[in-house]
């Protein structure tokens, strides 16, 4: 599920358009990996990876992906990655 930080549709107090982040949430069911592609909306900003169920390890602030790379979603996890959004 993609949700598009700059279509949230709001304004805020001075009218100008409310914009947040965009985050990518990746479920996985079945018991084996699937390598997933991720998008490209905004080629040159990297995902950051916020949760991924499967990891055992303490997740890294450091840790981003690229574009159009592939994330290997192991089988019966969630993840959640984010592309940080530059304020105009």
């Amino acid at each position: 599920m993609y949700l598009a930080g700059d279509a949230i549709g709001e304004a805020n107090q001075q009218g100008q358009p409310v914009v947040d982040d965009d985050f990518l949430l990746l479920l996985n069911a079945c018991h084996d990996e699937i390598a997933f592609v991720l998008p490209s909306f905004r080629p040159r900003v990297r995902w950051r990876r916020l949760v991924d169920t499967s990891s055992g390890e303490i997740i890294s602030a450091d840790k981003r992906y690229a574009s159009g790379s592939i994330y290997p979603l192991s089988g019966r996890s969630l993840v959640l990655l984010r592309q940080t959004r530059i304020a105009k």
